[in-house]
């Protein structure tokens, strides 16, 4: 038998069930939120090399730690250069593990507070070209030898070409000899070496330098087949006499190899020295001309020309 009491109970747990589901939905929901912590301040590159790239930043307050990555593709998948966090006085690093200036990276710091959230900022990286040796010269300085000089980049530089120990050799300095070589023409050519990574500069662009390589001693006939004075060499301000009576005569030489009467070297070289006054400060002239008071061409001319010789 139903009271009114029972009724009145009955009727409030109504109530209260049709009011739950209003109040729930009167309640707005949430968006999430990514909190982050302040990202990293003057986050810049220092320096860079062909093979290498340092970076600094700013310590920033409150930092826990820090961590450095990488990408070689846009940030598509990052690569931690430092796993084991950087400590929060720690505002560099060198970057000298695998890379090249022949790809473009993205590098990114992540300051982490000890609070739990973290920031961080990115950079474009593209490290330079590499600079080429200049002035590479290659001449023969011994029997069968050449020394090859170049201009460096400060980097120890790559010599290619025959008589280097294994065709190829990293030079420190900025000269080497090539030796034990034949008779003939040769080329070497010079790249600057970067380390660590040993890049080197593009092969499309090494300098070369070429050089022929003859007997270098032995016993050579010398035939004089005469002198001709086209004119007159001037007199120089110091010591000039009005006579112009100094001269330029021209050996001309040609090798010959001794056994078989084979031509050595690319032809006939002309070889000269200025002769005239004795006096003055220029001692080593003789008299010469005919303008001199003394006249011709004595044989002692012959004879300097050739003292004077060198074959290189």
């Amino acid at each position: 038998m139903i009271n009114n009491r029972m009724l009145v109970i009955a009727a409030a747990m109504l109530v209260n069930a049709a009011s739950l589901p209003a109040q729930i939905m009167r309640e707005p929901i949430g968006t999430p939120k990514l909190i982050t912590g302040a990202p990293p301040t003057g986050f810049r590159v220092a320096s860079s090399t062909p093979s290498s790239v340092s970076f600094s930043w700013a310590a920033s307050t409150g930092a826990a730690s820090y961590q450095l990555m990488r990408s070689s593709s846009g940030g598509a998948s990052w690569t931690y250069l430092t796993p084991t966090p950087l400590t929060a006085t720690t505002l560099t690093y060198n970057d000298q593990g695998g890379i090249d200036y022949r790809s473009s990276y993205t590098y990114r710091l992540q300051v982490n507070y000890s609070s739990g959230p973290s920031g961080s900022a990115d950079i474009p990286v593209t490290l330079p070209k590499p600079v080429n040796p200049t002035n590479v010269t290659a001449k023969q300085t011994g029997s069968g030898a050449v020394t090859i000089k170049w201009y460096g980049t400060g980097n120890p530089a790559t010599v290619m070409g025959p008589g280097i120990p294994n065709n190829s050799v990293v030079a420190t300095g900025d000269s080497i000899t090539a030796s034990n070589l034949p008779s003939g023409t040769y080329t070497w050519s010079v790249a600057t070496m970067y380390q660590p990574g040993n890049i080197s500069t593009p092969a499309s662009e090494f300098p070369t330098a070429s050089a022929t390589v003859m007997p270098f001693m032995g016993t050579y006939r010398i035939t004089l087949l005469g002198f001709s004075a086209i004119h007159p060499t001037d007199d120089d301000i110091l010591d000039s006499d009005g006579k112009k009576d100094e001269i330029m005569p021209l050996v001309y030489v040609r090798q010959f190899d001794q056994a078989t009467g084979q031509t050595l070297g690319p032809g006939t070289a002309a070889k000269g020295y200025v002769h005239g006054e004795s006096g003055g400060k220029f001692r080593a002239r003789i008299q010469a001309g005919t303008a001199s008071n003394h006249g011709g061409v004595p044989q002692r001319v012959f004879l300097t020309v050739c003292s004077r010789l060198r074959f290189q």
